[in-house]
């Protein structure tokens, strides 16, 4: 719902940083996910497993422009000064031990990666526990960031006639192709934002692109086809969907994007010169004079068939 320009940055499925462009500015949070299944967060959890040296240790490939550095969870954080805050800089919170305790462990993490450390250059007012609201669970997959999108739009797309498992599956296969970017050991931060960023207008077009061309799941679809077509042809439009589903999921696919395109375009002139046939024989009578293409005339009806119900 950002009005700014956003970028979001993935690491691993655990780990993220969002930049925001604001007045021409990069403007760069990251986050690391720690999920539990039960009870609270503690702050032992926190310093065993390297969370705070890790977060430094990406600040400083970021050149430590970071404006915060949040450790995201599922739970609040156990400690009388912490339970009852969704959102705070952990500076604020934390004695001057346990303060300490973060100092040592960003020590330890930066050394163990053969990274110069120097106390003076850590910024501890950057430091933020956020408790979210996200799905998250200390899981395999479902405490990912992945996971928890998954489990998302299975609970709010449901009652949208829109297929929550093609709008996932269209996202994840987006962010593990931009994930597997190869971008070498060292890069600028521009790089690594456009190699390795995922735009906020890219992710509002795929979710345009889903909701538009998969809103309809196969049993919606055939039934559409059983007014106008025979069971033969039907059958063959059942086998062709998996083929729609693959070829619409891949965003690389220029050749089917420019196709589809083209294919609407054409479409829509068709309604305006037939503005009296219903839908389904609308697609009939198209689909018997569309000229000869690479895609089968099942394949073509259904992406018609996607485009003119949804």
């Amino acid at each position: 719902n950002s009005s700014e320009p956003i970028t979001i940055i993935i690491e691993t499925l655990e780990d993220f940083a969002i930049v925001r462009n604001i007045n021409d500015k990069d403007i760069v949070d990251i986050y690391q996910v720690k999920t539990v299944n039960s009870g609270l967060i503690t702050k032992t959890i926190l310093i065993n497993e390297d969370v705070y040296g890790k977060l430094y240790l990406t600040d400083n490939y970021f050149d430590c422009r970071a404006n915060t550095l949040n450790i995201i969870s599922n739970c609040n954080l156990k400690g009388k000064e912490t339970e009852k805050f969704d959102k705070f800089k952990i500076i604020d919170k934390f004695t001057k031990e346990e303060a300490n305790q973060i100092y040592n462990n960003i020590e330890k993490y930066f050394k163990s990666n053969s990274i110069p450390y120097d106390k003076k250059e850590i910024d501890s007012n950057k430091l933020v526990f956020v408790k979210t609201n996200l799905p998250l669970k200390d899981t395999l997959f479902e405490k990912t960031l992945i996971g928890s999108v998954n489990e998302l739009l299975n609970k709010n797309l449901f009652d949208q006639s829109i297929n929550p498992a093609i709008v996932f599956k269209t996202l994840k296969d987006y962010f593990v192709k931009v994930r597997n970017t190869s971008i070498g050991n060292e890069i600028s931060f521009e790089d690594a934002k456009h190699k390795r960023g995922i735009s906020s207008d890219i992710l509002k077009m795929l979710l345009d692109s889903a909701r538009q061309s998969l809103s309809l799941n196969k049993s919606q679809i055939l039934t559409i086809c059983d007014k106008f077509l025979t069971t033969s042809e039907i059958i063959r439009v059942k086998s062709e969907y998996s083929n729609f589903v693959a070829r619409s999921n891949d965003l690389g696919d220029n050749v089917f994007i420019k196709f589809k395109k083209k294919l609407y375009e054409d479409f829509e002139v068709f309604i305006k010169r037939n503005s009296q046939l219903i839908a389904a024989d609308a697609i009939k009578l198209f689909i018997n004079q569309y000229p000869v293409s690479t895609y089968s005339k099942e394949f073509i009806i259904i992406c018609l068939i996607t485009h003119m119900y949804c």
